[in-house]
């Protein structure tokens, strides 16, 4: 390293010795010299954008990823580089458009990345069904509240309208009382017409009546709403433990990716694979069946109907699971 290179090509050598040995930093600096020298060269910037991932500096990685597509958009490291990226990022949309088509470029050019690409589209798939997850639980929660809240407000407006039926009745009943055609009552509480006495004051058997008709009168509205607040409770927790046991069953998914299958097809060892998986593993790794090992071609593979009409309704049936 005493002898400064003097060529782009020098520097970016450099730089890939330093990045081999894990000394990102240095090897940014190298990288930076050849783009210097050399700006038009697409590999400087993934190069350095691979460096700036190692070190978690995901907007300059970014940054550097969309330089090299500039110049070169078919290179395969720079999508799979800024699909990364934005993977970490929180962007998992755009990282899966760069991760399939780094995936589509590797198939097409016969290039063997092993898991690496796959796993990054697996990851970015996952990581955006959970954030969509937590944001419909958290919707959820507000319908909930946004429920309850008017439940209780219309409880509280029922609740009025009988107070103000009560008060109307009695306010009736006192002008009644009061009318001149009745023959008044002496404060003594003396004898009516008849010859009883005619008590003003409520016995404890009238008021128990009366108590008895208020109830009678609000507690059909309160067992109702609390029905509903019960029955509220229950769906959205019933919800809570669907979220909670989410779990694709294991004869669903493909033996390769293990993921749940698309298009399954069979092979004549009687193994069911997705037909993408097995496609691109003859492709890229040999023409055998993975499992058996016998030999396979694509023209040996047979739709699993069967399979797929069982894994159509399981899916119909689970949304979440389009998204894992």
């Amino acid at each position: 390293m005493n002898d400064l290179p003097l060529t782009a090509t020098d520097y970016k050598n450099a730089g890939n010795k330093l990045c081999a040995s894990h000394r990102y930093e240095e090897a940014i600096g190298f990288y930076s010299k050849a783009i210097a020298e050399n700006p038009k060269e697409p590999l400087f910037y993934s190069n350095r954008a691979l460096c700036h991932l190692k070190l978690k500096q995901y907007p300059q990685a970014i940054q550097d990823c969309r330089l090299a597509l500039e110049l070169d958009p078919n290179l395969l490291k720079a999508h799979f580089f800024i699909g990364t990226a934005l993977n970490e990022s929180g962007l998992h949309d755009d990282a899966l458009k760069h991760l399939q088509r780094a995936h589509d470029l590797a198939k097409e050019n016969r290039l063997n990345f092993g898991d690496d690409i796959t796993y990054q589209i697996r990851l970015a798939k996952r990581r955006r069904w959970v954030k969509i997850d937590e944001e419909n639980a958290k919707l959820d929660e507000e319908l909930l509240s946004y429920l309850m809240r008017l439940i209780k407000q219309d409880r509280e407006k029922k609740q009025m309208k009988q107070i103000a039926g009560r008060l109307e009745a009695t306010h009736v009943t006192d002008l009644d009382s009061s009318s001149p055609l009745k023959e008044p009552v002496n404060q003594h509480g003396d004898h009516d017409d008849s010859g009883h006495q005619a008590n003003l004051v409520p016995t404890e058997k009238q008021e128990a009546t009366d108590s008895d008709s208020n109830n009678h009168e609000t507690n059909p509205t309160s067992s109702k709403c609390d029905i509903f607040v019960n029955r509220l409770e229950q769906v959205f927790e019933q919800l809570r433990m669907q979220r909670k046991k989410r779990e694709v069953p294991d004869h669903l998914c493909g033996k390769i990716s293990f993921e749940i299958m698309r298009d399954p097809v069979i092979t004549p060892s009687g193994i069911t694979y997705d037909r993408e998986n097995i496609e691109d593993h003859l492709i890229r790794v040999g023409y055998f069946d993975p499992i058996t090992r016998q030999p396979l071609t694509a023209n040996e593979l047979i739709p699993n109907l069967a399979m797929k009409e069982v894994i159509d309704a399981y899916l119909s049936e689970n949304e979440w699971a389009n998204y894992c």
